[in-house]
């Protein structure tokens, strides 16, 4: 996906909603995100599983509107099943150029049940209002184009963003280029957040090899805008919901030795004592579970 050419987005719907699927085309084209309607956007005489198909594979992203209507409908199960397939499968050429993004989207247009595989899933609640929908969806996808990287939930499950009273940050980090998403209390503050942040993303201080013989430890510092967190009140800190932070990641390695090194960032190379295969090793070991 180039950064100056539109998103693509594929919707998926049931009949029923088809007035709500254009709706949402139109209004992402206000966004320059280009959306696929299914037959409505293949050229006349089109074979309709072979278009379909085309424009999935096509697509940057895809959007399953949840409904009444929904469950029980072939079309829209092979749609959303395999574009779940396709964000899942570590082995597709696609999902590697495209930096591992999420590619499955889900707005709810009611109350229905998800699917058993979808339930988990973090999505967006259409009942709370349309625009906001909208907004935070083009809001991700500009975000994942900035970033580079992926955008996934914090590997602890933390509170639903909708909730009153919570935010959810972007935590970004360059060395290990991934964002994850992090839900924290509006009204904590910044200190407390390097807190949460390392909890929800698991974050170790230390990591080992040869019975601790080696290793390396580690301190986690964020930042907005190139300065420090403010300390104080998410608020005072200008810290609002879908903001991105950025994890910096200090690193002191130590050998048979002794330290070898003291607080370097992750993306720097430690001056001696551990050799570049241990130094990946024990990185992989730290967090590996970031990059799943």
């Amino acid at each position: 996906m180039h950064d100056d050419a539109p998103s693509k987005v594929f919707i998926s719907f049931a009949g029923e909603d088809r007035a709500t699927a254009c709706r949402l085309k139109a209004d992402l084209g206000r966004h320059d995100v280009q959306a696929f309607v299914d037959e409505e956007d293949l050229p006349p005489g089109r074979d309709i599983l072979l278009g379909i198909d085309a424009l999935m594979s096509a697509a940057d992203y895809f959007v399953l509107l949840w409904s009444k209507h929904t469950p029980g409908r072939s079309w829209v199960d092979a749609e959303w099943s395999a574009a779940f397939a396709r964000e899942l499968d570590e082995s597709d050429a696609d999902r590697f150029l495209r930096d591992h993004r999420v590619f499955l989207f889900i707005v709810r247009l009611d109350d229905t049940p998800l699917p058993l595989l979808l339930a988990p899933r973090k999505y967006l609640d259409a009942r709370g209002g349309w625009d906001p929908v909208v907004d935070k969806l083009t809001a991700a996808w500009r975000r994942d184009r900035l970033a580079g990287s992926p955008i996934r939930p914090a590997p602890v499950t933390t509170a639903d963003s909708m909730d009153l009273g919570r935010v959810t940050l972007y935590v970004h980090n360059q060395a290990l280029e991934v964002t994850h998403t992090v839900v924290v209390p509006a009204s904590t503050t910044g200190r407390d957040v390097e807190k949460l942040v390392q909890s929800a993303l698991k974050l170790p201080d230390r990591e080992t090899m040869f019975d601790g013989r080696i290793g390396m430890d580690f301190r986690y510092r964020l930042f907005t805008g190139g300065l420090p967190l403010f300390e104080g009140p998410l608020s005072e800190a200008v810290v609002t919901d879908d903001s991105r932070v950025d994890l910096v990641v200090l690193v002191d390695t130590f050998g048979p030795n002794g330290t070898t090194s003291k607080e370097v960032y992750l993306s720097d190379k430690p001056p001696g004592g551990l050799s570049p295969a241990a130094r990946e090793a024990l990185i992989t070991a730290a967090f590996g579970h970031l990059r799943i």
